[in-house]
Formats: C-alpha cells, sequence, structure tokens
C-alpha cells in the first residue's frame, strides 16, 4: 500500500461515500474534488463541517479513516416544531 494515502469517509445526508485523498489534505481539498460536488453542487449549501461529531474549520487536515460530516441549516426550529403539534394555532412554524 502506498504511504502518500489515505482513506476517509464523506457522510452527507443518508449517504456515505469513501475517500482516497493524499497527506496532509484539508478537509475543503476532500470535499471539493469529490463526486458530493459534482453531483449536488446546486443543492449543497453547507456551513459547517465535522469530523466524528466534533465541529471543525474547513482547514483540518485530514487522518487516516476519518468520518467527515457536512452540517446544513436548519430550516424549521425542532423546538417550536414539537410545540406547533401540541397547539398548532399558539404556536406557528417561522423559517429560521
Amino acid at each position: 500500500m502506498q504511504q502518500n494515502i489515505i482513506s476517509v469517509t464523506l457522510a452527507y445526508k443518508a449517504q456515505k461515500i469513501n475517500l482516497i485523498v493524499s497527506v496532509g489534505a484539508t478537509l475543503m481539498d476532500a470535499v471539493k474534488d469529490q463526486r458530493l460536488y459534482q453531483e449536488y453542487s446546486a443543492q449543497v449549501t453547507v456551513q459547517r463541517f465535522g469530523v466524528f461529531g466534533k465541529e471543525v474549520e474547513s482547514d483540518y487536515i485530514l487522518q487516516s479513516n476519518d468520518r467527515i460530516e457536512l452540517y446544513e441549516s436548519l430550516l424549521y426550529d425542532p423546538m417550536l416544531q414539537r410545540k406547533s403539534k401540541v397547539d398548532p394555532k399558539r404556536y406557528r412554524r417561522q423559517p429560521s
């Protein structure tokens, strides 16, 4: 096996994509080079990133076997959504 490449996983919505990247690649390098942006470029509105559930910056240096997670903004406040089921007249869903 070559020593200058590592394997990471990209998780976005319900998809998990296994990626091969070079050692020293940043999180943004891996995301931009892959199928996600090629297939979903118009739909991707990612503002935050994480690795194994911990939020990181886009310049994070990837390690072998990292799981990259892409976080999108919520359309509605989940707390208001639950309350609106109980009393729909009092709590109306509003975009956050």
